[in-house]
């Protein structure tokens, strides 16, 4: 799962707050979640890349998601160009 937007957009509150939701709810089976960031240059108004991993398994790999169930964007202007095609694989 990839969440995309700008840096003060609530990205990454959303994404953690997803990972804490799915190992919650997890009924009685156990998920083990796994949460990193990729920041652009600024601090403020940057492209921010959340990735979430979520696994009956323990995770091992801690590199960028190459492959998402889902990809949300926070942000209409990424819908497209370059930041598009490079999730998509378009």
């Amino acid at each position: 799962m990839t969440f995309i937007g700008v840096g003060a957009e609530g990205v990454k509150t959303s994404l953690e707050t997803s990972a804490l939701i799915y190992a919650e709810d997890s009924g009685e089976s156990h998920k083990y979640v796994q949460s990193g960031a990729r920041y652009g240059a600024a601090r403020k108004g940057a492209a921010v890349f959340m990735n979430l991993r979520i696994s009956a398994d323990s995770i091992q790999n801690s590199s960028q998601t190459t492959e998402n169930d889902v990809v949300a964007f926070f942000n209409e202007t990424f819908l497209f160009g370059q930041i598009l095609q490079e999730y998509v694989g378009g």
